[in-house]
């Protein structure tokens, strides 16, 4: 379709009330009884007036940060340049477009009102980026009831692969005092960039405030008064609010505008909708929180995007891995770390150390037994030397139908607790084909890498000792069995893809 045209399509549409907006939150009740207007675009769409909305009472103020001072605006105003707003991301349905916001590896929230049928998620500045992930599966709100129903107003989308890349969270726990009336906020998306609705599908943002917010109605407003404000294809994007600690954390889902593109934005609050996200699709969006709030750090609990605004200068080919972050997060309490200094305990159950195999290949499942205090350990193995590409962070620790060749091998496994405790395991040797080769020394290489194994047996060809240095089982090291040599000549970096190409890799993020 080109150009501007009245309809009345029940989908992918963008409402606005007629008339002045008035800038407060109290006549937000009035735009109910206006007359709306229907516009339908190409590959876009925003939605509806907003209800009536109290305002918070706080005294405004902005955090400090080192962004510029002035506020461009999504539409007609400042594009994003290359890896700015990274986890803002395009939303491309079956008969529109839409953002949304990267809030965990695996998970996009958006609105529900641009329904299920999404094709791609699309990463980068503009909707022909090529740094796509296709959705495993989206759901939207089941109680979301139209476009006067703001505060309902969300879905998601869970990928197909994880986002290699850190993620804005959303605000939760004792996070939420840092929203109130006049609070600095960002906001961004890939709507239209002009107030005739067009220039959709390029990221744009802005600085704005926050004018209202309800977390009993479970909406945000900004006033936009033809300044910083959502258009048509923001819908479903972002608003992003900065922590002291300079990382960005997400809030809001855009919902509605009224008065035109730049006029008043309601939001739904992502806080409202975690619960039924996180029971729904199984990921847990609140990593530094349980669900009721309390401050509850877990393995992903840190890495936050901690970008300047307006900042460019990475490339999506290493999909802008390079983007400021922080460490482990501390804002409602004690960071992990400081809550678990204790490493795990792992053993291998089997194979039993000293075990032969008569005939090659050898084939079982290789399992290990792993325990720690806080329930999330990741478990990697060591193959004469080498640590293989595969893990597992879901109990029971196994890895079925692992294929070893003709040779004597010593395997270790690596625990690694939610706060990065790492701790290995006492070797355990095999042979297949021959006698299995001797294990002596340290019982688990000590933590946090230790010695790599210290004197773990014979490192002379056939017998499969460990050697090395260091967390990494010497994959760099001139000694012992870490260089790439043959299998059952006590080689190991070159093993993975002989070894383990059975294997399979499961992880769980939560």
């Amino acid at each position: 379709m080109s150009g501007n045209r009245v309809t009345l399509s029940s989908e992918n549409r963008l409402c606005y009330a007629t008339g002045a907006f008035e800038p407060t939150i109290g006549v937000l009740a009035k735009l109910l009884k206006m007359t709306r207007l229907i516009i339908s675009l190409p590959l876009s769409f925003a939605v509806l007036v907003a209800p009536a909305l109290a305002s918070a009472d706080e005294p405004a103020h902005s955090l400090d940060h080192n962004g510029p001072a002035s506020e461009p605006e999504i539409w007609n105003g400042s594009s994003a340049s290359t890896c700015a707003w990274p986890t803002t991301v395009a939303v491309q349905g079956v008969s529109g477009l839409c953002t949304g916001t990267l809030v965990h590896p695996k998970l996009v929230v958006y609105a529900a009102h641009c329904g299920s049928n999404t094709q791609a998620l699309v990463f980068g500045e503009s909707t022909s980026s090529a740094a796509k992930i296709a959705p495993e599966f989206c759901r939207t709100n089941p109680d979301y009831g139209g476009a006067s129903d703001q505060g309902d107003d969300w879905a998601f989308c869970v990928l197909a692969e994880e986002a290699p890349m850190p993620v804005t969270p959303t605000v939760y726990g004792c996070e939420t005092d840092i929203l109130f009336t006049g609070q600095e906020i960002a906001i961004a998306g890939f709507g239209a960039s002009t107030s005739s609705n067009t220039g959709s599908g390029t990221k744009r943002w802005a600085l704005t405030r926050l004018d209202g917010i309800s977390f009993n109605s479970n909406v945000a407003i900004t006033n936009g008064g033809g300044d910083a404000s959502v258009c048509s294809g923001d819908s479903g994007g972002p608003m992003f609010v900065r922590y002291p600690d300079d990382s960005w954390h997400a809030f809001g889902i855009a919902s509605t505008v009224s008065g035109g593109c730049g006029g008043t934005g309601t939001h739904s609050l992502i806080p409202g909708a975690a619960a039924w996200i996180e029971s729904t699709s199984g990921y847990d969006i609140t990593p530094c929180h349980d669900i009721e709030g309390n401050w509850a750090p877990g393995p992903l609990c840190r890495g936050f995007n901690a970008q300047d605004p307006g900042y460019g200068g990475d490339t999506w080919a290493n999909w802008c891995s390079n983007v400021a972050s922080i460490g482990w997060a501390s804002t409602c309490g004690p960071s992990l770390p400081e809550l678990d200094n204790e490493p795990p305990t792992v053993v291998i159950t089997n194979p039993p150390n000293g075990t032969v195999y008569d005939e090659a290949p050898a084939v079982f499942d290789l399992q290990v037994d792993a325990q720690d205090d806080l329930d999330y350990i990741k478990v990697e193995i060591e193959v004469n030397g080498a640590v293989q590409p595969l893990s597992d962070d879901t109990p029971p620790y196994q890895f079925s139908g692992v294929n070893f060749p003709a040779g004597a091998w010593t395997i270790r496994a690596i625990a690694t607790d939610a706060a990065d405790n790492v701790v290995y395991s006492a070797p355990v040797g095999f042979g297949v084909g021959q006698e299995a080769p001797q294990t002596s020394g340290d019982d688990d290489g000590g933590d946090d890498g230790g010695d790599g194994g210290g004197d773990d047996g014979d490192n002379s060809g056939g017998t499969g000792g460990i050697g090395g240095t260091g967390g990494e089982g010497g994959a760099d090291s001139d000694e012992g069995c870490a260089c790439d040599t043959a299998p059952g000549s006590g080689g190991g970096s070159s093993l993975a893809a002989l070894l383990l190409g059975g294997l399979f890799l499961r992880r769980r993020r939560r």
